[in-house]
């Protein structure tokens, strides 16, 4: 086993143990898992590209992703993806991370914050657990800020699977922290290879689950996975997987090696929200009504399937940007631009 596929097995293992059904229960209910925050941060997984002992980037993309598919396939509900995010801009900026969990904004070009004698006014708005964050990542100016979320004015909110999404307003508050210039484009890119990942994982573990219940649930006479049309659509829902996980592999490919960035990311979310949306509905199909039950797990995955393909840059978004980055390189065929990327 390969030390990568190690650390994946490690988290893996560590939720399964930890994530217990009355730690699910209150964080439905919007309880903070400490506990289980605590373990994994005694294991050094809240910032998993540092793990990488060569200090090389890629090796700290492969860790992050590993950790991130492991926490996505258990639904855990925690800022797993947020604080690796946030943590892996504030190194890039050579700005110390707070201790606690991190979030970030959303990185959208409405996005309002201004930033005046170096004190920040604005709202940011459906801020991943805002309200537990010590520190949240976000842009004015176009300098990237770590603000502290104590200093703004709180209005909680939820996404679909009931985990905080919280507006933020900030009035002339003092920042942790003011890093250099940053590329908005380029932050959105990095964060939306995060949730297409995650995605492709989740819709994953969905497909697993529906594999299972078809080979178990009967109906005249026989298991449901027995009849073609239930074979049909699992197999449709498995492409669909195959092609989430593949874009966002060459996502983190690009970022890795610094190219076609914008590219490769934007593909890989659009793909990942179209995809994992598939395969939501295909799973609740197999499943009908029980696949809808606070009881069932199905849900833990689809809802959380749902907040995430609108999180930095719905398909449309990145569909239009894809059509003009192909628009915007006239002297080269179509197939060179698939085959190779911009």
């Amino acid at each position: 086993m390969s030390d990568i596929a190690m650390i994946e097995d490690t988290v893996r293992r560590t939720l399964a143990d930890a994530l217990t059904a009355n730690v699910i229960e209150a964080a439905e209910h919007g309880a903070w898992a400490g506990a289980l925050w605590e373990r994994l941060e005694a294991q050094g997984f809240l910032q998993p590209a540092a793990l990488a002992e060569s200090g090389d980037l890629a090796e700290g993309l492969e860790i992050e992703a590993a950790v991130l598919r492991a926490a996505a396939a258990s639904a855990l509900p925690l800022p797993i993806a947020e604080t690796a995010l946030a943590g892996w801009f504030l190194a890039r900026h050579h700005l110390e991370p707070p201790t606690g969990p991190l979030s970030l904004a959303s990185f959208a070009a409405n996005e309002a914050l201004s930033i005046a004698d170096g004190r920040v006014s604005g709202r940011l708005e459906r801020v991943p657990w805002g309200r537990n964050a010590a520190g949240v990542v976000a842009m004015a100016g176009g300098a990237m800020l770590l603000l502290d979320p104590r200093a703004a004015a709180i209005t909680p909110g939820v996404n679909l699977a009931a985990e905080p999404r919280d507006t933020l307003e900030f009035s002339n508050a003092q920042p942790i922290a003011i890093g250099g210039a940053a590329d908005r484009e380029q932050m959105l890119c990095r964060c939306a290879a995060v949730r297409a990942l995650q995605m492709a994982e989740a819709a994953a573990r969905a497909l697993e689950i529906s594999v299972e219940y078809a080979g178990q649930r009967k109906q005249f006479g026989k298991p449901i996975g027995g009849f073609q049309a239930i074979q049909h659509q699992l197999a449709a829902a498995a492409g669909e997987v195959a092609s989430a996980r593949v874009a966002a592999q060459q996502a983190y490919f690009a970022l890795a090696a610094g190219q076609n960035v914008v590219f490769a990311c934007a593909i890989a979310k659009a793909r990942a929200n179209d995809a994992a949306g598939t395969v939501a509905r295909i799973a609740h199909q197999v499943h009908g009504a029980i696949g809808f039950t606070q009881e069932y797990q199905l849900h833990r995955f689809t809802r959380r399937i749902q907040s995430w393909r609108g999180e930095f840059g719905a398909s449309a978004l990145w569909n239009r940007r894809l059509g003009e980055l192909v628009l915007g390189a006239p002297g080269r065929t179509l197939w060179s631009i698939v085959a190779s990327g911009i």
